[in-house]
């Protein structure tokens, strides 16, 4: 089972714009992003928390050490999102999930590519990173099965 595409895009659109961050300095909307980045890190809401030896949570597997790192970064500018937060809600509260993912592309200073290819491949290089085992190839699959499939949900 994993999420409806349109009600979680819906609820990604919805967060985002509450603080402002769906539309990139670069005119782009990062929604399709975050929803790679679903496909790609849960199987699009399949898997509540990383698989083994991960210790990754929720709908895009963010690690503890990565949502400490970014709550302290971002604290002073969203004090009343990030201030009681706890990593351990990443499991359960979509909305969190979705603005720390967001918050997590934020501090790329390179913009995020408007097609499939180029965000595989940024996914891979900045939130997966040389060190994680996934691959351009499956995030590439996973949009494809997930998002352009349309089924997810069904």
């Amino acid at each position: 089972m994993s999420y409806d595409l349109n009600q979680f895009r819906s609820l990604i659109v919805r967060t985002l714009d509450e603080v402002g961050l769906r539309i990139a300095a670069s005119g782009l909307d990062v929604t399709d992003m975050i929803l790679g980045t679903a496909a790609q890190e849960s199987s699009f809401g399949h898997y509540l928390h990383q698989l083994e030896p991960g210790p990754g949570l929720g709908a895009f597997s963010i690690e503890p050490e990565t949502f400490r790192w970014l709550r302290e970064h971002f604290l002073h500018r969203w004090p009343d999102r990030l201030t009681d937060a706890k990593a351990e809600q990443l499991e359960w509260d979509l909305r969190l999930g979705i603005f720390i993912c967001r918050l997590r592309y934020l501090v790329i200073e390179e913009a995020i590519p408007r097609d499939l290819a180029g965000m595989a491949s940024y996914w891979k290089r900045y939130f997966n990173t040389a060190k994680g085992r996934g691959t351009v190839q499956e995030f590439t699959g996973n949009y494809v099965r997930f998002i352009l499939g349309g089924h997810a949900g069904h």
